[in-house]
């Protein structure tokens, strides 16, 4: 989904909440789920009525931008935010592979 100042990205097999976590190490504001549903632990019933699958929801992570946002903000989260959903993502197959399912 996207607005003009809001965009809601799903990253496949990245929980949200360890992305948003992580981003936030980093000093990068994001959250998950849709506005109204701040705060909330249940799936966003926003993006669910969008037909997007639980799966799809909860990797979902929106990001804002506002007018003081900078090209090198942007530059400086489209630098940073790969790496990481990547060594999530990665995390996420040990942990799947040390449960001794498949990968």
């Amino acid at each position: 989904m996207r607005l003009s100042h809001v965009s809601n990205l799903a990253f496949s097999d990245v929980e949200a909440e360890s992305l948003i976590l992580t981003l936030d190490l980093h000093g990068i504001a994001a959250s998950s789920g849709a506005a109204c549903n701040s705060g909330s632990v249940q799936l966003s019933h926003v993006l669910v009525a969008m037909g997007l699958s639980p799966e799809r929801v909860q990797s979902s992570v929106r990001f804002s931008l506002g007018r003081g946002t900078t090209t090198d903000a942007i530059d400086y989260v489209l630098e940073t935010l790969p790496p990481i959903a990547a060594r999530i993502r990665r995390a996420g197959d040990a942990r799947l592979a040390d449960s001794g399912k498949a990968v």
